[in-house]
């Protein structure tokens, strides 16, 4: 393993709890490229992903049966992206919203993907196992191809999809969530 990985998974414990500094700090070393060497460069560009991922690439990641999962695999329908560093609160505020949204639009054709990027995957399979969505499992953080792909900077992070997997928009909050469903389905 490189000395970078090794450096990234350090930052990795601590955006468990300071997720903003964390993004702050991914930005400064991703963009720490002006004026330095042709080997830090490629070293610092390296950092954020192990393979290169473009908008044609299917992301796969794991549900708590052990199942590989993809955005891509629901197409035809609209869906609610959702990127936590957190093991997600089956009683959380959070949750409560996904839950209700979920009952509410499901029969009209919306789909929950919910990512977890905490590293307690025992926790995160116990609560996603009682999921009516699909919840994946992602711990790479730093070397996400999900994060790489769907250009994501803030997390949590929530984003629409229609059914031709078209990206409604940006991130939205959780107060334009129901109204943006309501136009999209």
């Amino acid at each position: 393993m490189n000395n970078t990985h090794n450096a990234g998974s350090g930052w990795r414990k601590c955006a468990t709890y300071f997720p903003l500094t964390y993004l702050i700090l991914l930005c400064f070393f991703c963009s720490c490229n002006a004026g330095s060497d042709k080997k830090t460069s490629s070293r610092a560009k390296g950092a954020l992903t192990e393979q290169s991922v473009d908008s044609t690439t299917e992301v796969m990641l794991t549900d708590a049966n052990g199942n590989e999962r993809s955005i891509e695999q629901m197409h035809g329908s609209v869906v609610l992206m959702d990127v936590l560093y957190e093991v997600p609160q089956v009683k959380s505020p959070h949750q409560a919203l996904l839950r209700e949204v979920y009952d509410q639009f499901a029969s009209q054709g919306l789909q929950i993907y919910q990512v977890c990027m905490s590293e307690d995957a025992d926790a995160w399979r116990n609560v996603a196992k009682e999921l009516p969505w699909t919840a994946v499992y992602d711990n790479k953080t730093l070397q996400s191809a999900l994060i790489e792909k769907y250009k994501i900077i803030t997390i949590p992070s929530m984003r629409l999809f229609d059914r031709n997997g078209k990206s409604i928009g940006g991130d939205i909050s959780e107060k334009e969530l129901k109204n943006k469903l309501k136009e999209s389905l």
